[in-house]
């Protein structure tokens, strides 16, 4: 995956309901994957898993064991569980949002920790690559096929 460059967003939780019925925050984390030789349009909408906090949590765990060295540094963790008592929910959850949006952009930016298995797992890398390769693949068949209408409609015009 070494020509393969890849963003996250956060871009909003969705209060959802989990198999007992009981209400849980889920987060939308996009990821878009470009080739660095042949980059992605920007109209390619990204894809995107649906998180709650205590995945981020055992993501952490994970990559604390896969790189450690970098994983195991002060302030490295993703952000606190509690919810301050002074926010509104809505407030708190927007807040949280944030956060686990600043701690994705961290851990992509250090190189040890985007390679590891346990980021790739919880960002569903292999769905998303599939998805990035098949849409690169339409790209260049759609643009072979143009090029070759231009010369064929090249060369009936200069007939």
């Amino acid at each position: 995956m070494t020509n393969w460059r890849f963003s996250v967003s956060i871009p909003r939780y969705i209060d959802s309901l989990d198999e007992k019925g009981k209400p849980v925050v889920l987060y939308q984390v996009n990821v878009l994957l470009q080739n660095r030789d042949c980059p992605t349009p920007d109209h390619e909408p990204p894809l995107f898993v649906l998180r709650r906090y205590s995945q981020f949590r055992e993501l952490y765990s994970n990559l604390r064991q896969q790189a450690p060295k970098a994983a195991c540094r002060e302030g490295f963790g993703p952000p606190s569980k509690l919810i301050p008592f002074n926010l509104e929910l809505p407030v708190a959850l927007e807040r949280r949002r944030q956060d686990l949006e600043r701690w994705m952009w961290l851990l992509i930016s250090v190189p040890e920790i985007s390679r590891t298995s346990a980021l790739h797992t919880f960002l569903d890398f292999d769905r998303v690559l599939a998805r990035a390769q098949s849409f690169q693949h339409q790209q260049l068949q759609q643009s072979q096929l143009r090029v070759g209408m231009e010369v064929v409609g090249g060369g009936v015009r200069g007939s």
